[in-house]
This record gives structure tokens, C-alpha cells and sequence, in this order.
């Protein structure tokens, strides 16, 4: 299961150890699963970091090309 936090700190070049792994190929090439609530928490980080003026729209643009490349699988919320 992948985590938002996860692929928003793959996509900034911000974790060091994602990309020491070079996972690249294998986010490519693999099946992803999310929960429910991953669109949600990826658009919303995307949109804090437009906001803070660390990334532009034009790298929020290449970002979601980026994520389309990837074969997620979101899952929905299990109901109790």
C-alpha cells in the first residue's frame, strides 16, 4: 500500500532514501495500491507546496503526467 506522503516526497526529490532505491522503474512498471483517501491527500499537498511557492503549476502539470505513468489501484473505504 502507498502512501501520499510517499509518492509527493518521490515526485519533489525530497526523500532521499526513494530515490537512492531508484524506484523509478519498479512505480512504473508495478501495480500500485492506494486507500480511498490518496487523490485526496496527493491534490492537497500538491496544492500546499503551488501555495508556499515551492513548486509552479507548470511542475504541478509535469507532476500529474508523471502520476499517470503509474498503475494505482485505488481501494475503496472498507465499510464497518
Amino acid at each position: 500500500m502507498v502512501d501520499a506522503s510517499f509518492i509527493i516526497a518521490h515526485v519533489l526529490g525530497e526523500d532521499a532514501a526513494v530515490e537512492q532505491v531508484n524506484l523509478v522503474e519498479t512505480l512504473r512498471q508495478g501495480r500500485l495500491v492506494a486507500p480511498a483517501h490518496w487523490l485526496a491527500e496527493t491534490t492537497n499537498a500538491l496544492v500546499t507546496n503551488v501555495r508556499c511557492k515551492r513548486i509552479s503549476l507548470e511542475d504541478v502539470d509535469l507532476i500529474l503526467r508523471e502520476l499517470a505513468t503509474y498503475n494505482i489501484d485505488i481501494r475503496p473505504a472498507a465499510c464497518a
